[in-house]
């Protein structure tokens, strides 16, 4: 697998993502336990993860680049169109 190094914009992106993900994990915890509407638990699992997510990629600064690799790190298999001459 490689890794592909984020810009500063990505970076800073990436932690305005991770803000509101929490912010919204945390008022969809805050609701349910308001009682004003029943909140099923994976939405506030989704969003707490989704916003570990941009955390991490705006602390570490790496992302794993889109489409290259494979399993164990190989290349992936060509596609029909790529065996074509």
């Amino acid at each position: 697998m490689r890794w592909e190094r984020a810009t500063t914009v990505v970076r800073l992106i990436c932690l305005l993502l991770s803000a509101g993900s929490f912010a919204v994990a945390w008022r969809l915890t805050w609701i349910g336990s308001q009682g004003i509407d029943d909140v099923p638990p994976p939405f506030t699992l989704v969003a707490g993860l989704a916003g570990i997510g941009f955390f991490c990629i705006a602390a570490i600064g790496r992302y794993p680049a889109p489409g290259v690799g494979g399993p164990r790190g190989k290349a992936p298999r060509p596609t029909v169109d790529e065996r074509i001459d």
